[in-house]
């Protein structure tokens, strides 16, 4: 099955890297010059509670929504995902961890809740990341090793933007994670038939990637802005943070 456009969903618990997932999916499918829109939704706890979601779509035209139904679900958290599978189309897939061993209830288990017209692709990402880095904090990078072999998208493109996002970390970190990358498509390649194919247009140039509340700060800095009063820990922290750098070098105040 030949793709244009994809929908991705990234589903686990605060610490799971959920939006970090977002952020390197949207990034590599820009740098090849794909359309993109994400949509993160995440709880105010630190790490270990509350659910969080992140969808990417991307498509070789113009998008202007999210458009309905995802195709893809990437279950880090499987209890929390169950709920997401009523999201994914007919036609669409799950990604599901495979690594939990002993009993598990039905209630919460995300296979078991795959109905039969659905792809369902089981993947040791506890096993894999710990593998490639001795911890389980690289799921969402064996993960994304994963989704990109079972659409066919172009691997050397997610490893080159990798290294660019973990770069700053040093080479260990970088190596770490470009091996979990590397575990989770080869496992897949092994286990699962190439079934679908995204289609890359070569000659497209790279896109930018900005928020809406990056691009609301600039367009607010262009029209004259010089004040910008705000509380931290809101959606709107991001547009308190440009404004509490870009605002003193214009001579205004937050």
């Amino acid at each position: 099955m030949k793709y244009s456009e994809l929908s991705v969903r990234f589903c686990g618990i605060a610490g799971d890297g959920i939006v970090s997932s977002g952020k390197i999916l949207a990034g590599a499918v820009a740098g090849i010059g794909l359309h993109v829109m994400v949509n993160d939704i995440y709880s105010a706890e630190i790490r270990g509670l509350g659910k969080s979601t992140t969808t990417v779509r991307f498509s070789r035209q113009p998008l202007y929504s999210m458009g309905d139904g995802i195709d893809l679900l990437v279950g880090m958290a499987a209890k929390e995902s169950i709920a997401e599978i009523q999201a994914v189309k007919s036609s669409g897939s799950v990604i599901y961890e495979i690594s939990e061993s002993g009993e598990i209830l039905e209630g919460e288990s995300l296979a078991a809740h795959i109905p039969p017209a659905m792809n369902g692709f089981g993947v040791p990402l506890k096993n894999l990341a710990n593998q490639a880095s001795g911890t389980s904090q690289g799921r969402n990078i064996v993960a994304m090793g994963a989704l990109c072999y079972l659409f066919d998208l172009p691997a050397k493109v997610f490893i080159t933007y990798i290294r660019k996002i973990f770069s700053r970390k040093g080479e260990t970190v970088v190596s770490q994670n470009v091996q979990a990358f590397e575990l989770g498509y080869d496992y897949c390649k092994e286990h699962y038939p190439l079934n679908a194919q995204f289609e890359i247009d070569e000659e497209k140039a790279p896109k930018n990637l900005i928020s809406g509340n990056e691009a609301l700060a600039k367009g607010a800095f262009d029209c004259g802005l010089n004040f910008y009063a705000g509380y931290p820990i809101t959606p709107a922290t991001k547009i308190m943070e440009m404004c509490a750098r870009e605002l003193p070098r214009r001579g205004g105040w937050t």
